[in-house]
């Protein structure tokens, strides 16, 4: 949400207060700010019009975890949607080469793993297994620090060139957001 953006933002969530019977104080416009800062202005009020419709909980004031579901999903579909992403990735690109994707929890969970090679080497025995350890590794990220720090997974090439003394700089982006490999998992 940008600084500009913060008089529509105010008469939003004071519009939603009325509507729920609820009054929005200082501390709790702020609190809702500082929680959506990262989500733009015209998202945020989709989200606020989708709960207002939501035969389920639309009855309830939305809380900033409402409006980060409505956005994004809970964390099972968060899930799914990273190991499709892996999915395409493996092969779109195969774990030849260094990759990185723009969802660094994706990044981190592959290395736990095993690494980006052992992804490529699950076998259709193990390929169940592996996708549920994958999610839950997922999901339980999602839980903790917000900080990765896992920047790129080594592809076979690149590991090989390293234990022969040459170093390779090329990694492929993957993601929603970049320029050099979109993969929009479907």
């Amino acid at each position: 949400m940008k600084s500009t953006d913060k008089q529509r933002f105010s008469e939003m969530l004071t519009g939603l207060g009325e509507y729920y019977g609820k009054p929005i104080s200082k501390m709790m416009m702020d609190i809702y700010a500082q929680g959506l800062a990262n989500y733009d202005i015209d998202d945020i009020s989709k989200a606020f019009s989708t709960h207002v419709r939501n035969p389920d909980n639309g009855q309830f004031m939305p809380k900033i975890a409402d409006v980060e579901r409505s956005l994004n999903g809970n964390s099972a579909t968060r899930a799914m949607r990273a190991w499709n992403k892996v999915t395409k990735a493996v092969q779109e690109i195969g774990t030849y080469c260094t990759v990185k994707f723009d969802d660094t929890l994706i990044n981190s969970v592959i290395q736990d793993m095993g690494g980006w090679p052992a992804i490529g080497q699950i076998t259709e025995d193990e390929l169940p297994f592996r996708i549920k350890e994958f999610e839950k590794r997922y999901q339980a990220y999602l839980q903790i620090s917000p900080s990765y720090p896992v920047t790129a997974l080594i592809g076979v090439f690149e590991k090989q060139n390293r234990t022969d003394g040459y170093y390779e700089d090329e990694t492929v982006l993957i993601g929603n957001h970049n320029k050099t490999l979109s993969l929009e998992a479907k």
